[in-house]
């Protein structure tokens, strides 16, 4: 050991460097040893080494060692300054803390954390040759519960940083999240990139997945594999908004491809687009088991049947208003009864004036009301037709049945039978046909005009025009138009 005039101490050293230095020509083991000690320390007490420029508040470095026991993983170094609490500890349990001198983990940071110095990543280390990366997890505080049951975990709070934008820049920061991507590229079906999923915490520390992003790009919800861009299964999807579609783009609920928008009552296109509406079955739409059925292959509409035979088929009975329709024919073959309801005549039409329809291959016009015009007879040629009336009585009425025949060269003849019975014949140009209604007695009078093949029906007090009448699902001739 050797003290110099200038004040240096060398111990082990002629030529001390600094005030004190300590030298060893020793190469193994510790060469150089400088010991602190204590005996008798108590716990809570520490020894203490100091430098700086003098004992000011923060003006002096102070490395103390805090003693909690003998043996404590407790016992710790810890760094300082004067007059301020030590804030950096190496505990005897291998763990950091910095601002806590009990750290819970490897590191503890009691207030946040800065990452200086531009962009930076906090990861795992990188793994070892021929193994697979580790993983990383950010958490807030589980619970402390000593017996209060309104305690919660803590919050994980993703967020970008604050801008300050006034018509320039691009404002606040963006939140990525991002998957792992794969070196190389699988042609095998396998995944390339990772999968983002959301899953959240239940009853009895149960953890359930919510939602799943493949690396292709499909979302699902409520399924660990989801087939499209967006699947959702087990649950149900609602829109709230109110906005109207239109045939303009960006209105409507939901939208599809800038073309097809949807609210809550309405499907629309683009102005001036057609809405096709069809399944994959060669592009029929089938509702509800052939409920309806549109047939592309035909361009025919099936009520109830999957094969229609007509532009509209319908597999029972149609129905209209009563009101406005009761007593109307509805076609050639149909007459709305006093429900609304589109019934058959039997292929037999009541009689209307004022419109045009075809009766057996003759036509009723509006020209001549109440008159059905014959065609002229040709060579061998024969037309019948029948005409049947139904009374205004109960169900158990038979209708009244007018036969008219024209032979060629042969004159014509009529006859009509009633409940039934016998049929009455008549040669001449006309026939009457008495009617009971139960409230009234009509004649129906129909009569042919010899040079024009027309027959005109009337009834007797309404005039040269014949209406009908609809009452439990039977004609009656009594009402004029």
């Amino acid at each position: 050991m050797r003290l110099l005039p200038n004040g240096r101490l060398g111990i082990g050293t002629a030529t001390p460097g600094g005030n004190l230095e300590a030298s060893s020509l020793a190469t193994t083991g510790y060469a150089t040893r400088i010991r602190n000690m204590a005996p008798n320390l108590a716990a809570g007490s520490q020894t203490v080494f100091m430098q700086g420029r003098n004992t000011g508040t923060a003006n002096q470095a102070e490395y103390r060692f805090e003693y909690e026991g003998n043996g404590s993983l407790l016992n710790a170094h810890a760094f300082g300054f004067s007059n301020i609490q030590p804030f950096v500890f190496f505990n005897a349990n291998t763990r950091v803390g910095i601002g806590t001198n009990v750290p819970d983990e490897k590191l503890d940071v009691d207030r946040n954390i800065e990452l200086s110095g531009g962009n930076r990543e906090i990861h795992t280390e990188e793994a070892a040759p021929g193994a697979s990366g580790a993983s990383v997890k950010v958490r807030g505080s589980n619970h402390n519960n000593l017996g209060n049951f309104a305690v919660s975990g803590g919050d994980v709070i993703l967020q970008g940083g604050s801008g300050y934008n006034f018509n320039q820049g691009r404002g606040g920061g963006h939140v990525t999240l991002r998957s792992g991507y794969n070196d190389l590229t699988t042609n095998d079906g396998r995944r390339n990139g990772g999968y983002i999923i959301f899953q959240t915490g239940g009853a009895a520390s149960a953890i359930n997945e919510r939602a799943r992003m493949l690396d292709n790009g499909n979302f699902g919800l409520g399924t660990t594999n989801p087939i499209a861009r967006l699947q959702v299964d087990g649950g149900r999807v609602e829109f709230t908004a109110a906005t109207d579609a239109s045939g303009t783009e960006g209105s409507g609920v939901l939208e599809i491809a800038n073309s097809l928008r949807i609210d809550g009552n309405e499907m629309i296109t683009n102005n001036g687009t057609e809405l096709f509406l069809q399944s994959d079955n060669n592009g029929d739409l089938v509702v509800d088991n052939n409920t309806m059925r549109v047939d592309a292959s035909t361009n025919r509409v099936g009520v109830r049947t999957a094969t229609p035979a007509q532009a509209l088929d319908v597999a029972g009975i149609v129905r209209l208003d009563p009101e406005t329709n009761n007593g109307t024919e509805a076609m050639p073959v149909a007459t709305v009864d006093a429900q609304g309801d589109i019934n058959s005549n039997g292929y037999i039409p009541g009689v209307r004036s004022g419109s045009s329809l075809d009766w057996g291959g003759f036509s009723i016009t509006p020209a001549n009301r109440g008159v059905i015009n014959l065609p002229n007879p040709t060579n061998n040629y024969v037309v019948i037709t029948q005409i049947l009336v139904y009374t205004w009585c109960n169900d158990i009425c038979f209708p009244i049945k007018v036969n008219f025949k024209r032979y060629f060269n042969q004159g014509h003849s009529f006859a009509y039978s009633r409940n039934n019975g016998p049929y009455t014949g008549s040669t001449a140009n006309s026939i009457t046909v008495p009617i009971n209604t139960s409230r009234s007695n009509y004649s129906l009078t129909i009569t042919l005009n010899g040079v024009t093949n027309d027959l005109t029906c009337s009834v007797a007090g309404v005039g040269n025009s014949l209406g009908l009448y609809v009452a439990n699902g039977k004609t009656s001739v009594i009402r004029a138009f």
